[in-house]
This record gives structure tokens, sequence and C-alpha cells, in this order.
């Protein structure tokens, strides 16, 4: 025989203002900080500003043509690059040295 419907009623009552109250709680705290969940994390990090090359400079820097550059884009070689909504090509100056360190042959 299981509790009496009075008591399920009581106890129902009792779990949901307990649950009501602890999402409460989570909520006062989240809310009186500053910064959401995730945010140190965030200011911890230097924020440094990005240097986007353009591909007629990139090309030069590379010493490439711009159909090698495709070539290598077809065959998965080329540096990180993104392409905006218009088609233009731009790099990030960091990702173009970092490719560049990654692929010198030295002392050929």
């Amino acid at each position: 025989m299981g509790p009496s419907p009075q008591f399920r009623g009581r106890f129902e009552t009792f779990q949901k203002s307990f649950d009501f109250a602890c999402l409460a709680l989570i909520f006062t705290h989240f809310a009186s900080r500053r910064d959401g969940p995730g945010e140190e994390r965030k200011a911890r990090m230097p924020q440094q500003k990005k240097k986007w090359i353009s591909l007629p400079e990139a090309l030069e820097t590379l010493g490439v043509s711009r159909s090698t550059f495709d070539r290598w884009r077809r065959q998965g070689k080329a540096p990180k690059h993104y392409t905006l909504p218009g088609g233009t090509i731009h790099l990030e100056e960091s990702e173009l040295y970092a490719w560049l360190d990654d692929h010198a042959q030295v002392g050929v």
C-alpha cells in the first residue's frame, strides 16, 4: 500500500517549490556575477587584434602566382584562408607565417 493521496499532494507541492527554489538560487548566483559562465576564461586570454592580409599581398609574400595558390587550394595544401561573401580571399597574417614556418625547407 502506497502513501495516502493527501501525503502525495503535499509531497508534490513540496517538490515543486523545492525545484523552484533551486532554480532561483542558481539564477541569483549567475545574475549577481558581472560575467556570465565562461567569461573568466575569456578575460584571462590576451585580446590581440588579428591582422588580415588580402590574397594579392599573401601571394607576394609567398612568391607564387594565383594559379599556384589555386592549385594548392584544390590539393588541400594552401595556408588557412577565408573567403568572404563577396568572393575575396583573406588570410590571417600570423597563420600565413606559421604555415610558412611549417613548410620551410632549410639548406636546400
